[in-house]
């Protein structure tokens, strides 16, 4: 008896005595860890993609972090570099339109120069002066240059539309329209200013470079009823709408002309005055309460010149 009793309680102490059992729990955990860092180095190049991309890749790479701000700042400075000398070459470059532009409106002030040497008389060349330094090159004001060119008579009319037409043969930005003419007189009031207002708009849609010219011709012969259609293209920041956009006419510098006897003057402010005036009256003729229109139309006028015979 007491020897079965020694013997089960050796055998409890035995089961109670730790042995190699803790060991072999602790072993994996150790694995897991090994694991877990093998894997996560491994990996480090593939989270390179995260927010931190920096940071990571330096790591997986071994790079330091001084090292990895020398390099960022280096590719900055190499950009932003290489964004200043495109700046600057493509300032110094001027590309095609802007070349094709500067010279059809240096090709239309040339024209404009011969055209007025044409038909404006001799002792008048510094209205003529005044118009191209003042007004047609230096646009001080967002309005088209405009310029009446007055006759004496039907014949030095007729004779100065020629000049003109020579003059500014060959040049794509410039046209003639006869406000005079008889289909015009013939049409009735609504569809002559729609004809006028039509020419006009697919002129400067298609000529948008700065001098396109424009010769309105025996314009005394218009009708004040008409006028009106001419008056966005003449005013400032002139404009015509069409077909929802915004067709700009300031660009362009208009030559009217017309047949006034009455007009006189000696220089060039007094001429001015007196052939706004005498244009005013001719295109009163026949209509009534038109007062309004004809002052607009007379004030858009900024000199007039008599043409040589």
């Amino acid at each position: 008896m007491v020897r079965t009793r020694r013997a089960r309680r050796g055998a409890r102490e035995a089961e109670a005595t730790p042995t190699a059992r803790a060991p072999r729990r602790r072993a994996p955990a150790r694995a897991k860890t090994a694991a877990s860092s093998a894997a996560r180095e491994s990996t480090g190049v593939d989270r390179c993609g995260r927010i931190d991309v920096l940071t990571r890749c330096a790591r997986a790479w071994g790079w330091t972090t001084t090292r990895v701000v020398i390099v960022v700042v280096g590719i900055v400075i190499g950009v932003a570099l290489a964004l200043f000398l495109v700046g600057v070459a493509s300032r110094a470059a001027p590309r095609g339109e802007e070349l094709s532009s500067f010279e059809a409106s240096a090709a239309s002030a040339l024209a404009l120069e011969r055209a007025l040497a044409s038909v404006v008389r001799d002792d008048f060349t510094d209205a003529s002066r005044f118009f191209m330094d003042d007004l047609v090159r230096t646009r001080a004001s967002s309005k088209a240059p405009v310029m009446l060119l007055v006759a004496r008579d039907a014949e030095a009319l007729g004779s100065a539309r020629e000049r003109l037409v020579e003059a500014t043969r060959g040049e794509r930005c410039a046209m003639t329209f006869d406000c005079g003419s008889r289909e015009m007189r013939a049409m009735a009031t609504d569809e002559a200013r729609g004809t006028i207002q039509r020419e006009l708009v697919m002129f400067f849609k298609r000529c948008t470079a700065r001098g396109a010219m424009v010769v309105l011709h025996d314009v005394g012969r218009l009708g004040l009823a008409t006028v009106p259609s001419l008056l966005p293209a003449l005013s400032e920041d002139g404009a015509y709408a069409y077909d929802g956009e915004s067709i700009r006419t300031t660009h362009g510098v208009f030559l009217l002309t017309a047949e006034l006897p009455s007009a006189y003057g000696d220089d060039e402010r007094t001429f001015t005055r007196s052939a706004k005036g005498a244009l005013g009256d001719a295109l009163r003729s026949g209509e009534a309460d038109a007062e309004a229109t004809a002052l607009a139309f007379r004030r858009r006028i900024d000199v007039a010149a008599p043409m040589n015979s």
